[in-house]
């Protein structure tokens, strides 16, 4: 018998363009939005979630590395605030 596992709801902070946003998935959700909006960064948090879970190896180092490393993950505003 096959488990799986279901994500009803997602939390990010300081990742790429999203600073803070906490989101409630349904059974299907739709993600619609204006070029540049964060569509394809918000999949990513999913790929990057499966990469860390990956059997291949890795970890967190090498799912950073796949992505340009932590100045391309970490959200600017991130950096920003780090700075003072």
């Amino acid at each position: 018998m096959k488990h799986h596992m279901k994500v009803t709801q997602i939390a990010i902070r300081n990742w790429r363009n999203f600073k803070d946003a906490d989101v409630e998935l349904q059974d299907r959700t739709f993600i619609v939005g204006a070029n540049a909006s964060g569509k394809s960064n918000f999949l990513d948090i999913f790929r990057f979630l499966r990469d860390l879970a990956s059997s291949s190896g890795g970890g967190l180092q090498k799912a950073i590395k796949d992505r340009g490393g932590m100045k391309k993950v970490r959200s600017l505003a991130a950096s920003v605030l780090s700075r003072g």
